[in-house]
């Protein structure tokens, strides 16, 4: 896959210094001053609101999801979530605030729809 084909490619590389996540300070200068991470948290929203969203049948979305791809979303909403813990409401951008609390909604959707056998936590297929 190309890298212009991975819409988490930019935003994971603005969202971590090194192996670590930003700190809430970074994060925010970087939501200020690099305009492509703008338009890469609006995307990851929709994507997030998709994977909640039921369809016809049902189904949320995040169920026709494979484990990469439901692992990248929740290492991405990880992240944004680590940068921005210590911000208040007042701080932050309204577009974090947004995708956090989306991210919490998929994360609770996800436990909500996986098969657990037992004590194992592993996620069934």
């Amino acid at each position: 896959m190309a890298e212009n084909d991975n819409p988490f490619a930019g935003l994971a590389e603005a969202l971590f210094d090194g192996s670590k996540p930003l700190s809430p300070s970074d994060l925010l200068r970087k939501l200020r001053s690099d305009a492509s991470i703008r338009p890469a948290l609006e995307n990851f929203y929709l994507i997030l609101k998709r994977g909640v969203e039921a369809s016809p049948d049902a189904r949320l979305g995040l169920q026709s999801w494979n484990d990469s791809q439901i692992q990248a979303v929740c290492l991405i909403a990880s992240a944004l979530a680590s940068a921005s813990r210590s911000l208040s409401v007042e701080q932050s951008e309204a577009l974090i605030v947004a995708v956090v609390q989306q991210s919490l909604e998929f994360a609770v959707s996800y436990l909500e729809k996986s098969e657990f056998n037992g004590d194992d936590l592993s996620i069934q297929t």
